[in-house]
């Protein structure tokens, strides 16, 4: 299992901060997709 995580850190290195945005652009944009599904279904 560690030589799995250690292998995933591996291929992620790069800046920090783009990763960060990169993550909280994904997480805004599953909110917005989740947000207009749940106003169609009803």
């Amino acid at each position: 299992m560690n030589e799995l995580l250690a292998g995933i850190r591996q291929r992620l290195e790069g800046d920090r901060v783009l990763w960060g945005i990169a993550l909280v652009l994904t997480v805004a944009s599953l909110v917005t997709v989740y947000s207009a599904i749940s106003t169609l279904a009803y």
